[in-house]
C-alpha cells in the first residue's frame, strides 16, 4: 500500500534518522521530501501502527489515487 509519512517539525534536521527508523519498521522508502517534511513509500497494512510509532513521525496516511477523465471526455 502506498503511504505518505509526515515528519514532526522538530525532527526536520534529523530527517535521515527518521527515514532509517521507517525503513527498520518495514517501510520501503521511495522519496524523501525535506522541504515538505514528508516521506513517501509503501508498506504492508499490518505495519501502519508500527510506522506511526516511529520517533519523529507525526502522521501516516494512505496515498490517494487520482484519476482524471480522458482528454476527449465530455466532462472536463
Amino acid at each position: 500500500m502506498g503511504l505518505t509519512v509526515s515528519v514532526e517539525d522538530e525532527y526536520a534536521e534529523a530527517l535521515d534518522d527518521v527515514v532509517e527508523r521507517l525503513r527498520s519498521a518495514g517501510m520501503e522508502v521511495e522519496e524523501v521530501l525535506p522541504a515538505l517534511g514528508a516521506v513517501t513509500g509503501s508498506a504492508e497494512g499490518s505495519q501502519l501502527a508500527a510506522l506511526g510509532d516511529v520517533e519523529g513521525v507525526s502522521d501516516v496516511e494512505a496515498a490517494r489515487a487520482i484519476q482524471l477523465p480522458p482528454p476527449d471526455s465530455p466532462v472536463q
